[in-house]
């Protein structure tokens, strides 16, 4: 009777309990007090069915077991709740060691004996009913009512738990809290204000106010009540790799689970449950990243592995050696219909709902798992808005739904999980509250006026959106589906900061995509067809020709052009800050949001419509615009998702079709040579009478790209005909883009070509083609896309002259680009010009203005939650401690962002930054002869050395990673060290194919 009380799990040494640290510190800071001030103690877990609430307290039964105390761990059930006084009668059956006995007789025995001290033998009977005993009658119990046995049992139970805590301190687990009967809760009450016993307690959420007694130990001045938190994805990470017994998981898998477990730990297993079962996991032996060949597959093939406090706990088996998990080929997780353990709970939750709110929640559910209102209105069935922000509210209140004021606020939630918190209810209760109902309503008020402010909702638990999703009928989800791409595609293209362009320039022009036949487009062809046009078109039109230049007459010096350059740039910068001239934009670029919240589900409700041409045309713009935001990885994803798509696509022969190919491997070069799009800035403004037209430009804005990207890859190689072909590629670009007509394709080629012969060293081609540049800049309007291409050819020539080691100048440059970006209010390139500037004030060793612009980056890391700003940041202090004498981080802070983000995706594959970051860490320890920790990063870096990119902060992180191996090979020399010479070769082999590769 008594067995079915126990916890139902044994604790596993070897598997620990992950992701709990804060809440064990919570039982451990409770014991202490108890054990110090010999009064009761009461701590309280509550959490929601999942959390692990009995693994917890399985952990806590053995942490607090010892010579001086005894733990007594229950855990109670549904039926629990029903039965009187049932949770103090487990209790004492355990205390009075009545749980282990085989037969009522040895019970009996046992009972009498341990009670006879303290109660006379013509009470024993009292215990007959709750012990399952058959103590003979007495005449005094016979004529006793219910109310007095039940204050005689509760008496001496009392009596027997004070004579024990002399003996021994006493600890009781209780799982499943909120089915303590009342009674028992009534003697729990007294029990702690007599005896001091320390009574640990987890619970779920009670689903009506708990009694009176319940209410008072929660409110105890000795009471602890915390309320469970989800696990952080690093434990959900280390969870699954331990459950699977693997060293990694793939990025992919890593993501799906974080995402859709929430953080709890039973939806985690549910979820892996249901990919065994279909067969989606492959294990495999995990190869060496070291003898792993760079190609564009294996270059993302990315294993997530778990963190360092998981590594005495791993179960691999030695002698089958060390395996990786990774998923079946063609697998697209996105696409796994809900286990049916999890989709229950959600139904059950639906079912909850009334009919109104279940049917806002399935349409939702449709349009994905983050929308805006603006669109859930769409689609709504007559329902007016206040309907829907009241429904809203609701769904918030009842954790349906979260929402957001904006995409930045969204990625701070999604980042980590609700983390535990302490609730103390005595405060609370202290507060003076009006009435119950009056307060409900007031509370419902302040969450509509939220809803109201906020325009980002998104599902609390993707579960609830599957499942949701999977409720409506084939034909009724096409509908739904078409009625969102509809409203989505008015607003599928750049944000007004960025003046509604596409992504990948004039890609509109070159498919057929619109769902919507008179659309914005369509109304601008035919106003400029009938004649009208702006000014600043005409003037962009007639400055996209090049001029004759001025700046190359030999009346003036170097200097002087310098000077005239560098005063032009301080012009614009005095003119942008006039009020009058109106050039400053009012917000900033919003193109993020408008990815996430726009292109992103069009792309997929075109999917779902079987409209695979428009599907691929959004998920190439996606791919596109995470370039841009600088996401390798995510754009790597996109591209996956638009290779299958060609593939599927590939009978039809078309133009567009050919045209999307080509578009297709112009970003697959482009991501693998971590490339910044310049093309944010192209001239895009539709005039149908001027040449060439709109396809053609389409296509020959993709040919300067791709012969941007051929010179750069030629360039790698310093071969005879591969300098040949670079040469021809860079001329290329100069002549397609003078075809194009256009401002700033013809001064990004003509900056390029520069670029080119400095990296050569052709002096005297590369300073004319500076200047054309500079004086196709002199023509463009200062505003609007004028003021951009300024801004850009500021950047990009501070780049340049960085690159080519002309510091001075690099300075005077970045210093005015990073003036204009900031007035132009574009994080992403304001975030680029303080990083450069940072390195070359680093560089010239200028430690005042370096501090400065230090804290303008860190300032703006902190801002706009930049990851790759902050990991410049910490990269630039790793530099000054190493180079400079002084200290602006201390090492333990860089150390500390390292090891807690070398898996964020975005630095993963931008391998310049992290190879940077290694090296510098591994050089410190060198420096301080702490050999295996150097190995350690020295190590790391030395994985990401093949991964050869044309940037300078590759070729930065690259020349601290040979600085590592020099100082090595002098400590191999020093010590005489056979394997001194192999060490050498490998530093010449780096070096080989650094600058002689072959």
């Amino acid at each position: 009777m008594f067995g079915m009380a126990y916890l139902i799990c044994n604790r596993n040494e070897c598997y620990p309990l992950l992701g709990r640290d804060k809440e064990i510190k919570y039982f451990m800071c409770s014991m202490k007090e108890f054990l110090m001030s010999n009064c009761s103690q009461v701590l309280m877990y509550e959490g929601l069915p999942g959390y692990g609430k009995s693994q917890m307290l399985m952990e806590i039964e053995y942490l607090a077991q010892g010579e001086d105390h005894r733990t007594i761990a229950i855990a109670l059930t549904k039926v629990s709740y029903h039965q009187s006084f049932y949770t103090i009668q487990i209790l004492m059956a355990n205390v009075l060691g009545l749980d282990t006995c085989k037969h009522y007789k040895e019970r009996q025995t046992n009972l009498q004996n341990k009670i006879k001290p303290v109660l006379e033998e013509k009470f024993h009977c009292l215990l007959n009913g709750i012990f399952h005993v058959q103590f003979p009658i007495s005449r005094e119990v016979s004529k006793m009512n219910s109310l007095r046995k039940q204050k005689q049992l509760e008496a001496l139970f009392m009596r027997i738990l004070e004579q024990t805590v002399k003996e021994e301190r006493i600890i009781f687990i209780i799982d499943e809290g909120q089915f303590v009967d009342s009674a028992s809760w009534a003697f729990l009450e007294k029990l702690i204000q007599t005896v001091p016993i320390f009574i640990i307690m987890s619970l779920s959420p009670f689903m009506e106010p708990p009694c009176p007694a319940a209410s008072a130990i929660m409110k105890n001045r000795n009471t602890t009540y915390v309320v469970l938190g989800a696990v952080q994805p690093k434990d959900i990470r280390n969870k699954v790799c331990l459950d699977l017994n693997v060293q990694g998981i793939p990025k992919e898998l890593d993501l799906f689970l974080v995402e859709g477990s929430c953080g709890i730990p039973y939806y985690c297993e549910e979820l892996l449950k249901n990919l065994d079962q279909h067969r989606v996991l492959v294990f495999q032996p995990m190869e060496s990243e070291e003898k792993t060949n760079v190609t564009w597959h294996n270059l993302f093939k990315n294993f997530t592995k778990p963190t360092e406090e998981l590594y005495p706990f791993a179960l691999s088996d030695v002698e089958r050696g060390e395996e990786v998990c990774n998923l079946a080929s063609g697998v697209r997780l996105k696409n796994m219909s809900p286990p049916a353990s999890l989709k229950e709970i959600s139904l059950v939750q639906l079912d909850s709902m009334s009919l109104s709110h279940q049917m806002l929640v399935r349409c939702a559910a449709i349009i994905g798992l983050t929308f805006t209102t603006e669109l859930l209105f769409e689609i709504l069935p007559c329902w007016n808005m206040k309907m829907m922000i009241n429904a809203l509210a609701t769904l918030v209140e009842s954790n349906v739904f979260n929402c957001f004021r904006n995409s930045k606020e969204l990625h701070l939630a999604l980042k980590q999980n609700t983390a535990s918190h302490e609730v103390n209810y005595r405060s609370l209760s202290l507060k003076p509250t009006a009435g119950t109902v009056h307060g409900e309503e007031e509370e419902l008020r302040e969450l509509e006026s939220q809803v109201i402010e906020c325009h980002i909702i998104r599902f609390c638990k993707p579960m609830m959106q599957k499942t949701a999703y999977e409720l409506w009928l084939k034909d009724q989800k096409k509908t739904m589906h078409l009625k969102c791409a509809r409203f989505l595609e008015e607003n599928a293209h750049r944000c007004d900061h960025c003046r509604s362009r596409d992504f990948i320039s004039y890609h509109h022009f070159t498919v057929d995509i619109r769902l919507n036949t008179l659309d914005m487009y369509t109304i601008q062809k035919i106003i400029r067809s009938r004649g009208f046009q702006t000014k600043e078109e005409t003037t962009f039109l007639q400055a996209g020709l090049p001029k004759k230049t001025q700046l190359l007459s030999e009346d003036f010096s170097s200097e002087d052009i310098r000077d005239m350059i560098l005063s032009f740039f301080d012009n614009t910068i005095a003119k942008m800050k006039m009020p009058q001239e109106d050039i400053i934009p009012l917000e900033s670029c919003q193109c993020e949001e408008i990815l996430e919240m726009v292109i992103l589900p069009l792309a997929y409700h075109f999917l779902a419509l079987g409209e695979n041409n428009k599907a691929l045309y959004y998920f190439l713009e996606i791919t596109s615009a995470y370039l841009i935001l600088g996401d390798n990885y995510m754009a790597y994803i996109y591209l996956n998702e638009g290779e299958r798509l060609l593939k599927a696509l590939k009978k039809e022969k078309s133009w567009s079709q050919t045209f999307e190919s080509a578009t297709f491997y112009s970003l697959k070069g482009q991501i693998h040579i971590e490339k910044t799009r310049h093309a944010y800035y192209v001239n895009q403004q539709v005039h149908e009478t001027t040449p060439p037209g709109k396809k053609r430009l389409a296509q020959l804005h993709l040919q300067t790209t791709c012969f941007s990207l051929l010179w750069q890859i030629y360039n790698l190689n310093y071969f005879f005909h591969y300098k040949y072909y670079g040469q021809l590629a860079a001329l290329m670009q100069v002549n397609t883009a003078l075809e194009t007509q256009d401002s700033f394709q013809i001064i990004q080629a003509y900056l390029e070509y520069s670029l080119y012969h400095q990296l050569t060293g052709h002096a005297s081609l590369w300073f004319k083609y500076e200047i054309m540049a500079m004086e196709q800049v002199y023509n463009l309007p200062l505003k609007g896309e004028g003021i951009e291409i300024v801004a850009y050819v500021a950047d990009r020539l501070s780049y340049n002259k960085f690159f080519m080691g002309h510091l001075d100048l690099a300075f005077d440059l970045g210093s005015r680009a990073h003036k204009i970006w900031s007035l132009l209010r574009n994080p992403h390139k304001h975030r680029q010009a303080l990083c450069w500037l940072s390195q070359t004030l680093f560089l010239k060793d200028r430690p005042r203005q370096l501090i400065q612009v230090l804290g303008w980056l860190w300032d703006f890391s902190i801002a706009e939650e930049h990851i790759y700003s902050k990991a410049f940041f910490y990269f630039i202090c790793l530099d000054i401690m190493l180079y400079s004498g002084f200290i602006y981080r201390p090492f333990e802070e860089c150390l500390e962002f390292i090891c807690q983000n070398e898996d964020n995706r975005i630095l993963r594959f931008q391998s310049g930054i992290l190879l940077g970051l290694y090296s510098c860490t591994a050089l410190w320890y060198a420096r301080l002869q702490e050999w295996d920790n150097f190995h350690n990063f020295f190590n790391r870096a030395k994985l990401l050395v093949p991964r050869r990119t044309p940037t300078a902060l590759y070729y930065k992180g690259i020349s601290r990673y040979m600085e590592c191996q020099v100082l090595y090979l002098q400590k191999q020399i020093e010590e005489k060290r056979e394997n001194a010479q192999d060490s050498g070769v490998e530093l010449l082999k780096v070096r080989r194919n650094l600058f002689f590769p072959g």
